[in-house]
């Protein structure tokens, strides 16, 4: 397994549902516009819209009313897994050993680990130390914010939780439970070649059809491939038509900024699953192949975690 730094520092931000429309030019903007080193994460939940995006980009947004971040910048880690598989699980095992706190985001093709930019040194070394990784950096400082576009601070994502605050409990199960999300979703990579061809649909499904919908999630890391996790009815506006369905599940509770153990008690029992994990700004999802969600719902419940 290989790591790379990312260079974009970035932000998580959530947007009030009802601010939704004053966001949609700044966000088309984002999604389909701007070229140089993409990174975003966009997912509308019936909680919120919560965004994963260049700490440079967030001025567009920053003084809509009710918008929040994250008191933090973050460093994005794209793990290249290989034929072979990795040791995924064995990475989320360091740093939680470690008492680094992080945000996990797959898409379709890839899947990334963030960590606190401060951190950012720290957690590197460990990784080199503990696993004998190797780690590409890409130093470049392209996508420093502007002075006027600061952070708009909160104090917390949630209350923090008991159950992962300490190192003993880092990586077990505690008092976590798992909701599933009513409906069937499915899983769409767009090569970027594409985007002009479908991006009409793309806009109807991202800024007028999100709130018909329990869980939508759109995500582009540089520019060659964008995900998309829809319901049944919104796949069929995408070519490709509904290829594999997916369960997903929602992770209850409350967890602070500065939580460890999540992912990885979530990813030892799924180890032989492959599911995708999604971190928002006010939650924690885990999306799993339908044919294969009975078995990792079994495998959860073994391990001491309730899936609801």
């Amino acid at each position: 397994m290989n790591v790379s730094v990312l260079p974009p520092k970035l932000v998580i931000v959530r947007l009030p549902i009802e601010q939704h429309d004053l966001a949609a030019v700044h966000l088309i903007r984002l999604f389909f516009y701007e070229k140089s080193r993409r990174f975003f994460s966009y997912t509308v939940t019936d909680e919120e819209v919560s965004l994963i995006m260049k700490q440079s980009s967030f001025g567009r947004i920053m003084n809509i009313p009710g918008v929040s971040s994250s008191p933090m910048i973050w460093r994005a880690l794209r793990l290249t897994i290989g034929e072979q598989g990795g040791s995924v699980g064995k990475i989320l095992s360091v740093l939680a050993d470690f008492q680094y706190s992080i945000f996990y985001v797959s898409t379709a093709t890839e899947d990334h680990i963030l960590v606190k930019e401060r951190e950012l040194n720290g957690a590197l070394d460990c990784l080199r130390r503990n696993l004998g990784l190797e780690v590409d950096e890409d130093s470049s400082d392209g996508d420093a914010a502007k002075p006027e576009e600061r952070l708009v601070d909160v104090p917390t994502r949630h209350t923090p939780s008991p159950s992962f605050s300490d190192a003993e409990s880092a990586g077990s199960p505690g008092n976590l439970r798992l909701e599933r999300i009513p409906g069937e979703f499915f899983l769409h990579s767009i090569p970027a070649s594409d985007i002009d061809r479908v991006m009409r649909s793309l806009i109807d499904i991202l800024f007028i059809r999100p709130r018909c919908s329990a869980f939508l999630s759109f995500a582009a890391v540089d520019d060659q491939q964008y995900s998309l996790i829809v319901d049944r009815q919104t796949s069929t506006l995408l070519p490709g038509g509904t290829i594999q369905q997916w369960t997903a599940l929602k992770v209850l509770g409350e967890w602070g900024w500065s939580e460890t153990g999540l992912a990885l008690a979530l990813s030892k029992p799924l180890a032989n699953i492959a599911p995708l994990y999604l971190s928002t700004f006010s939650r924690d999802f885990v999306i799993i192949e339908t044919a294969l969600a009975d078995s990792a719902c079994s495998a959860l419940s073994a391990a001491g975690i309730d899936v609801i």
